[in-house]
């Protein structure tokens, strides 16, 4: 007796025991089941809404700036900003749970950013800043004044 074991990409392996005899042709009917595998979760980046792509405009100019420096800023991955406006004030609010990658090539250097949430009152020209700090897993929150 022989065990003959049956194998295809996708499916599971199926084994079945046969006997030969001198001479005689066997037939046997194996049924494979499909393989179900698991995967971890997958994005698939789309094109933003014009809205978002407004606000992005929007964050980087108050982020950023507008100087000259700021123009050679570059932010690596805005893909993991979110953003909404405060209904009641105004406010452009950005935030991400991923650290925010921002290159400074004027001034040749790279920030890694843990960005809780940020407000940029766009009427008054100021703006707020939640960050976590690395070292020390703190919150501080700062206050700059632009002019506009």
């Amino acid at each position: 007796m022989y065990e003959i074991v049956f194998t295809s990409i996708g499916y599971v392996a199926a084994s079945k025991k046969i006997s030969f005899r001198d001479g005689k042709m066997i037939r046997a009917k194996v049924y494979l089941e499909p393989q179900v595998y698991s995967m971890s979760e997958v994005q698939v980046p789309g094109i933003r809404p014009k809205k978002w792509q407004n606000q992005l405009k929007e964050f980087k100019a108050a982020f950023l700036g507008n100087s000259e420096f700021a123009e050679k800023c570059t932010i690596k991955n805005p893909e993991v900003l979110d953003f909404k406006t405060d209904s009641k004030t105004g406010a452009l609010i950005a935030n991400t749970d991923s650290t925010l990658i921002v290159v400074n090539n004027a001034l040749g250097y790279r920030m890694r950013i843990q960005l809780v949430k940020f407000q940029w009152f766009n009427t008054t020209g100021t703006y707020k800043i939640y960050h976590s700090c690395p070292k020390r897993f703190a919150i501080y929150e700062l206050y700059a004044f632009l002019t506009v």
